[in-house]
């Protein structure tokens, strides 16, 4: 298999380490502690590392439609448009809570957090940063999916689902 720059060589892009990747259109994302960054596909040896947003404390890409998303440690969501054009919303975790895992449909995002006491809490984020009234809590979700209809969790007493228009909250 060729590489980007056309030879079967391995090709460096860049000597820092990122703690997430994204491709989106004609661009690598790279989540960095503090940038998010980019790099033109198809790369080549030099191409240049753009900076593209401040990210507090990156955690992860989230699928969100034909946009980029992503979040970080203190609840921010990015939304990044195939034009470059950005939308920060602000929806803070709640102490002592910390985010373990988020999915997104293009409407709204689902997080999954934890507090202190292992206490497990999914919530549904629409993308304007507005709560809907959608809360699951228990003592142990281990993965979230989702579908078009339904939102999925995983515990040790089995899989759960309710439809993605339910309004809480549900205690497990």
């Amino acid at each position: 298999m060729l590489s980007a720059a056309g030879s079967d060589s391995l090709l460096t892009l860049t000597s820092a380490a990122a703690e997430g990747l994204e491709v989106f259109g004609s661009r690598l994302l790279l989540g960095m502690p503090e940038v998010v960054q980019s790099i033109s596909l198809p790369p080549t040896a030099g191409s240049p590392v753009i900076a593209v947003a401040a990210s507090a404390s990156f955690f992860e890409f989230v699928p969100c439609g034909t946009d980029a998303c992503w979040v970080d440690t203190y609840g921010t969501i990015t939304r990044m448009t195939p034009s470059g054009d950005l939308t920060t919303t602000v929806v803070p975790i709640d102490a002592p809570y910390q985010l373990l895992e988020v999915v997104s449909d293009g409407a709204s995002f689902y997080r999954l957090m934890v507090d202190n006491l292992q206490t497990r809490r999914l919530e549904r984020i629409a993308l304007d940063g507005a709560s809907a009234p959608f809360v699951v809590s228990t003592s142990a979700i281990w993965s979230i999916a989702m579908d078009d209809d339904c939102v999925y969790w995983s515990t040790e007493q089995g899989i759960f689902s309710v439809a993605k228009t339910a309004q809480g909250p549900f205690s497990q």
